[in-house]
């Protein structure tokens, strides 16, 4: 399913015109919603906004290698470290 306004950019009077369709057209709106949905449960799953974010921190920060699985389970340090005040 896809809905979508037939929208010049920047054409005021035909926003404004689908959105008085959508007011009066109940039937529309929830179209309009369920494809909004399903959209949203499509392309905006936890694993890729998680990867998204860490691909844009990494590339915020400089660096060019992430993990690739940013749901990977930390395993604890193999050797105990303890600070000492030498």
């Amino acid at each position: 399913m896809q809905v979508r306004p037939a929208l010049p950019p920047g054409d005021i009077d035909a926003l404004a015109a689908n959105l008085l369709q959508l007011l009066d057209d109940p039937a529309l709106r929830a179209q309009f919603g369920e494809y909004g949905r399903l959209r949203v449960e499509r392309h905006f799953t936890p694993q890729r906004m998680a990867s998204d974010f860490t691909e844009a921190l990494c590339a915020y920060a400089g660096v060019k290698q992430f993990l690739p699985d940013p749901y990977r389970v930390m395993q604890p340090p193999t050797e105990r470290v303890i600070a000492t005040n030498k």
